[in-house]
């Protein structure tokens, strides 16, 4: 998937040096780790774009698919921008609605609503039936977002995630200096005290339930057989275990 080698690359952005438990792609691959992953992805996408103009299907069709993915896409990269954006501004005026809009454009709508669009599309289902597919997928991204975000700082990855801007904005004087001092030097113990005593855990967590109900309820909605649905649904609570 090119646009997922896109994603991996911009590991390169934000420094990371894990990706979902093993080593981020510029990491792994070694001394020009950082060249090959871009250059990885660019090449990934752009053979992703050849294959979808080679489709057996009607010209029509592949127009409106071609639309659709480079919406997405310049969509996610206004994401990222959004992300490192939030990355260097300072933590006193971060605010959360700044976080969910770079989750929603950075990881719900080329991970969850693309893929689900896409496939629509090349059955021919009608663009209201994709608006409420995205009414689905958009509620689930922002919700596996705010889980891998929990997940990073279980594992003592430091951002300023939502949990993190929560707390600040809740604590007082002196959860602000641990907060601020933690993200400089990498004190993950001392910051998830403050976050459990802010209950920016718990608060996350039921975001992440709030959107995952939000999205089950959309799914009604849908015009699918009821075994597809079941299936979407048994997927998409998997993703947030």
């Amino acid at each position: 998937d090119g646009v997922i080698l896109k994603d991996l690359k911009m590991d390169i952005n934000d420094k990371a040096v894990v990706r979902r438990g093993s080593p981020a792609l510029h990491k792994e691959l070694g001394h020009s780790g950082n060249d090959l992953a871009i250059i990885a992805g660019d090449l990934a996408y752009t053979i992703a774009l050849q294959t979808f103009t080679s489709l057996d299907a009607p010209a029509s069709v592949t127009v409106r698919l071609l639309g659709r993915i480079l919406a997405i896409t310049h969509d996610t990269g206004v994401g990222q921008l959004k992300d490192i954006e939030n990355a260097t501004e300072p933590l006193p005026l971060l605010k959360e609605e700044d976080v969910l809009r770079a989750d929603l454009l950075k990881t719900a709508r080329y991970g969850f609503e693309a893929p689900l669009q896409v496939g629509a599309i090349l059955c021919g289902v009608h663009d209201e039936e994709l608006d409420r597919i995205a009414k689905v997928a958009l509620p689930l991204g922002e919700a596996f977002q705010l889980k891998d975000d929990l997940d990073d700082l279980a594992g003592g990855t430091l951002e300023k995630s939502l949990p993190v801007v929560h707390a600040y904005h809740h604590g007082d004087q002196d959860d602000k200096s641990v907060i601020l001092s933690a993200l400089e030097n990498g004190s993950s113990d001392e910051l998830m005290h403050v976050l459990e005593k802010r209950d920016s855990i718990a608060y996350t967590q039921a975001k992440i339930n709030r959107l995952l109900r939000q999205a089950l309820i959309a799914l009604d909605a849908l015009s699918m057989r009821a075994n597809e649905k079941e299936a979407l649904r048994e997927l998409a609570q998997r993703l947030l275990v």
